[in-house]
């Protein structure tokens, strides 16, 4: 539900470097699905009861989403090289 937005964010922060920015949120966002996915297994793997590994795994991902909140006060809100969507903007030529 929240790649819409992220994607977006990322790209109106980088307006200049839009191709890049994409290729990296698309790179990371791969690797986390890998390593998430990877690391499940590997917890699962390590419990006779898969419902108490389960139990682990979402507690510990609900830790990882809480200690990440701080981080998301720290993105820009806009870019500031860029007028808001109410300030008038000069062409050039008049």
């Amino acid at each position: 539900m929240t790649n819409p937005a992220a994607n977006n964010a990322a790209l109106d922060i980088t307006p200049g470097n839009i191709a890049a920015a994409a290729g990296l949120r698309g790179m990371f966002r791969s690797i986390g699905g890998i390593g998430s996915t990877a690391t499940i297994a590997l917890v699962l793997s390590l419990f006779d009861d898969k419902a108490a590994a389960m139990r682990y795994v979402l507690l510990g991902m609900s830790v990882l989403v809480l200690a990440s909140l701080p981080l998301v006060r720290l993105m820009p809100d806009r870019d500031s090289r860029r007028p808001a969507s109410g300030d008038a903007v000069e062409l050039p030529g008049g």
